[in-house]
Order: structure tokens, then C-alpha cells, then sequence
């Protein structure tokens, strides 16, 4: 795992000095770095790894893009382990807004809701 660290690290490094320090394919590599540094439990230098990538990615993609929200729960998941959530908080918020609280909206996907269903292949 050291050195896969050392290899990502490098990687950052071109990245940074061929695409830009903002651009997606750094935050890319960015995230890979981060999750390596999750798999040695290494959540100290995880952290604004990740945070890096997440932030390259709201700055560049549209709102609503799937990227974002991967890079998102790559963080939130070494802040929690951190004891550090409530740093993603506002990031949350903005992601994923919550409903007003008299919405009454029914999503075919919420539970309860399921009206068909297949069951080992029938």
C-alpha cells in the first residue's frame, strides 16, 4: 500500500503540472490517493485529499452529477471516521437538500411503496 501512496503521489504531481490544479482528471486522481490512504487506515492524510478532489469536482461539473456525490461519501466517510462530520455539513446541505417537511411526495422507490417486485428471477 506505501507504495501505491508513493505511486498516486506522483500521479498527482503530473496531473497538477499537465491538466491544471482545479481540473477533474486531477480530482480523479485525487480520489484514488484518498481511498488508498482509507485502505492503510491513514484517515489524517485522507481527509484533505479528499476534500480536494470533492471541492475540484463542485467547482467543475454540474450540479447534480454523479462524480460530485462519489467524492462526497469518500469524504463523509473519513470526516465521520474522524469524528469531523459536521466540517462536511454545509457541502451536505448544498448536495442534498432536504424536502420541506409538508411535501407530500411519493417516490415509487420509498418503502412501502413497492408495487412489483421479482424475486429469484420470477
Amino acid at each position: 500500500v506505501d507504495k501505491a501512496v508513493k505511486k498516486f503521489l506522483r500521479a498527482v504531481e503530473s496531473r497538477e503540472k499537465i491538466n491544471g490544479k482545479d481540473s477533474p482528471e486531477l480530482s480523479t486522481t485525487l480520489l484514488k490517493l484518498g481511498q488508498t490512504y482509507q485502505v492503510k487506515e491513514d484517515y489524517e492524510n485522507a481527509a484533505p485529499v479528499l476534500l480536494r478532489a470533492l471541492e475540484i469536482r463542485r467547482n467543475n461539473l454540474k450540479k447534480g452529477d454523479p462524480q460530485i456525490a462519489e467524492a462526497y461519501r469518500e469524504a463523509s466517510c473519513v470526516f465521520g471516521k474522524l469524528g469531523r462530520s459536521a466540517e462536511l455539513e454545509a457541502v451536505k446541505n448544498e448536495l442534498f437538500p432536504k424536502m420541506p417537511k409538508d411535501a407530500n411526495v411519493k417516490s415509487p422507490d420509498a418503502p412501502g411503496q413497492i408495487t412489483k417486485a421479482v424475486i429469484n428471477g420470477k
